[in-house]
């Protein structure tokens, strides 16, 4: 788990807190916890976002339910097969009131270190994602193991999707060095689902950024993904290939050159802080 966490605090005093975490998602109960923990501090309770990346190979919290609910526990256990629904749903309970305070201890700890940055706007594009609902899993995999151009030719797949990757860069204050990135996407986290324990593509693509850069830190913010899979799936290397391709999209994007124009957007004071 790698809640990454970027409070901001604005000219005129107002702060703001955005909490990412490897997670399969958070519940509202949750959210209301850390809300109400750091209004004391000076953040009001609109201001707190926690998003979860929805990795299939991550936890669930108490009282988030949907169609992939039991991989939510599965991960929590060594050997899940012995291990009844009941059961999980009290490990679920468990970790969230273990996981929790972690967040908030999070939050506080990142206020009390802002900086002076800027933040700017920009966009690149990946094709990670397919629409799962009118392509074929099979088929594409076909395509992939057997067609050359496969990979070049994959945004020709059967749609709608969005491509495009939302990027909101923190930068320091004079130096322009970036500090973090905030990287918006629409698609499932669900290259290899519940076999293992992990942040699947986001979380690959996260810490290859912050592998080659460790003065950044970047934040994973799920997009509209309901339809949108990762397709073909459930090898390592393809977690691996999509992670990084992600990584080096933004990076590129970034400043590793600067190709594509960010729009410069406010000044504030910011903090961008790692918790594993």
């Amino acid at each position: 788990m790698s809640p990454s966490r970027v409070p901001r605090q604005d000219a005129a005093g107002t702060r703001a807190v955005q909490i990412s975490v490897e997670l399969l998602g958070v519940s509202n109960e949750m959210v209301a916890d850390v809300r109400a923990a750091v209004a004391g501090i000076g953040v009001e309770p609109a201001a707190v976002r926690l998003t979860a990346t929805h990795t299939h190979s991550g936890p669930s919290t108490t009282n988030v339910y949907c169609g992939c609910v039991d991989c939510g526990w599965i991960t929590l256990n060594q050997k899940p097969e012995s291990t009844t629904r009941e059961q999980g749903k009290d490990d679920i309970a468990a970790y969230t009131a273990w996981v929790t305070p972690l967040l908030i201890q999070a939050a506080v700890d990142a206020l009390e270190a802002l900086q002076p940055a800027a933040l700017s706007h920009g966009v690149t594009t990946c094709d990670v994602a397919v629409n799962r609902r009118n392509n074929v899993e099979a088929e594409v995999e076909k395509m992939a193991e057997t067609d050359p151009n496969f990979w070049s030719q994959k945004a020709a797949l059967n749609g709608p999707f969005d491509h495009d990757v939302e990027l909101l860069v923190a930068r320091a204050e004079g130096s322009g060095a970036v500090l973090g990135v905030a990287f918006g996407y629409a698609c499932h986290a669900t290259v290899m689902g519940a076999q293992s324990l992990h942040g699947d593509w986001p979380g690959r693509a996260m810490s290859s950024v912050e592998a080659k850069h460790p003065e950044v830190v970047a934040l994973h913010i799920n997009g509209c993904s309901g339809d949108q899979n990762p397709l073909p799936r459930r090898t390592i290397p393809l977690l691996e290939k999509y992670g990084d391709e992600h990584g080096r999209r933004f990076l590129t994007t970034c400043q590793w050159p600067c190709c594509l124009t960010l729009y410069d957007l406010t000044s504030c004071s910011l903090a961008l802080q790692v918790r594993r």
